[in-house]
């Protein structure tokens, strides 16, 4: 599918672009003083990655924490985890996440994901974030022991027919109320969702744009963001056909 951000809205996408930098930055130099997190502890036992193929690669003793519906089957034609590396550290009992932003967009990709995080926590659709550290760009999320919904996951086929009507419905709800909160995920597809008791968590905003409510009410920011809206709709659609959902996938 055609990336949302190739429609024809250059200067809007300029604008929506430079008002995020600003955003970040204003949030960099205010919001950091009063954050709500905490730094992580030092020297935090690194105890897996994920590797070119998206597989999970961990010591034996900590097999105990990963489900096998979440490794990653063999996909040569996937690409790296993008530019930022993800991998697993133990602390206190706990297994996280812990993802490094690098590259020339580490400041934007780093800051897009901590806000759109913030903007829905109290919405119980990500993963709770423990530890942020501001200098180095990274953020430690709880680790999700769940299946993930991505196509090239073995068998995933079979188990999202015979859940069918439930995941249709969480995956549009995850949509709605993402867009309800001003969010463009740009890359929303089933690769970014986690399955796990009866509930769907979402993860990986760091190319999503949030649009606030100021941003909104400038009629063409506000047009340019219905766009991307009804284009997300549709990819919606088409990620459920491609589990093998072909009913009707309409987000209202």
């Amino acid at each position: 599918m055609k990336n949302p951000l190739s429609v024809n809205y250059n200067h809007i996408r300029k604008g929506v672009r430079f008002y995020r930098w600003l955003k970040h930055t204003l949030y960099y130099f205010l919001g950091v003083k009063n954050s709500i997190y905490q730094p992580p502890p030092e020297n935090l036992k690194e105890i897996g990655n994920f590797d070119s193929k998206m597989l999970i690669q961990t010591e034996k003793k900590f097999e105990k924490y990963f489900s096998k519906e979440n490794l990653n089957v063999d996909a040569p034609e996937r690409t790296s985890y993008k530019k930022n590396k993800v991998s697993l550290v133990y602390d206190k009992g706990q297994v996280l996440v812990k993802k490094k932003f690098t590259g020339f967009r580490k400041f934007n990709e780093f800051y897009s994901e901590l806000i759109c995080y913030e903007k829905i926590a109290d919405l119980n659709l990500t993963p709770e974030i423990v530890y942020v550290d501001f200098k180095k760009c990274h953020i430690y999320m709880k680790y999700i022991d769940g299946i993930n919904l991505s196509v090239r996951r073995e068998g995933i086929m079979e188990f999202a027919q015979n859940h069918e009507e439930f995941i249709r419905f969480q995956f549009n709800k995850v949509a709605r109320l993402l867009h309800a909160n001003g969010i463009i995920f740009i890359d929303l597809g089933t690769q970014n969702l986690i399955m796990k008791e009866g509930r769907f968590y979402i993860f990986d905003f760091s190319d999503a744009i949030y649009f606030s409510d100021i941003m909104l009410k400038l009629y063409p920011v506000k047009r340019f963001y219905l766009k991307l809206v009804s284009v997300e709709k549709k990819l919606v659609k088409e990620e459920l056909k491609l589990l093998g959902l072909q009913g009707k996938a309409e987000i209202s």
